[in-house]
């Protein structure tokens, strides 16, 4: 399997003949991706912010490739030109006998300026291809839970929007992941202290990755 990262919350993930876009948005996008994001079978969308759902250009990829969007009912309500498959929580779609997509619990956070744009539905999803487990948590704080895996792709621009550095670390722990990946670093409305961030997984002992746009992690 590969993973490469774009801005944000994105990522382009191959499996064999399936290939998954991951939470296209606006943040960083330039028209030069859509020339990247090719040959897509499945893009899932965690929720309606547009720094994680670009409609115009999902509808595109949609229109080019005949890809399949996975997402909420309450995306697909706002953004009614698209046309998908609502999911939830505790839904699973599988692939293959060996190569599965469950999907999570993911709590996003609120503040007062999010009134007319609070999120009420939302996912995160654990990639399984009977060897390692890939969890995406999607923006989410911290929440009580069981879910395991072995690389973790998790959000700590905090802010009271996602995790911050130690509630992300602490939940990570949690999961078991032996690899980390921290997600929406390029968010600058929300910024996170990379460095304070590596210090702080090294002083746990915790296996923390830094990902850079169009970088790919390759899983054997």
């Amino acid at each position: 399997m590969k993973i490469k990262k774009f801005a944000q919350s994105c990522l382009m993930i191959d499996y064999k003949n399936v290939r998954i876009l991951v939470d296209p948005g606006s943040i960083d996008y330039f028209d030069g991706l859509l020339d990247l994001w090719t040959s897509v079978n499945i893009i899932i969308v965690t929720h309606k912010h547009a720094d994680h759902c670009h409609a115009g250009v999902i509808k595109k990829i949609i229109e080019r490739d005949n890809a399949v969007l996975y997402t909420t009912r309450e995306v697909l309500n706002a953004y009614p030109d698209l046309k998908g498959i609502a999911i939830k929580v505790g839904d699973k779609i599988n692939f293959s006998s060996k190569f599965s997509v469950t999907i999570t619990k993911a709590i996003h956070g609120y503040l007062p300026f999010m009134k007319d744009n609070e999120v009420n539905e939302n996912i995160g999803f654990i990639i399984d291809d009977s060897i390692n487990k890939i969890y995406v948590t999607g923006d989410t704080i911290s929440f009580n839970n069981d879910y395991k895996c072995d690389y973790l792709f998790i959000p700590f621009s905090n802010h009271g929007v996602t995790m911050g550095i130690y509630d992300g670390l602490m939940f990570a722990k949690e999961t078991g992941a032996k690899t980390i990946i921290p997600m929406n670093i390029e968010d600058k409305h929300y910024s996170t202290n990379v460095n304070e961030l590596v210090e702080t997984a090294e002083k746990l002992k915790m296996g923390l990755k830094v990902m850079k746009a169009n970088d790919v992690l390759e899983i054997n």
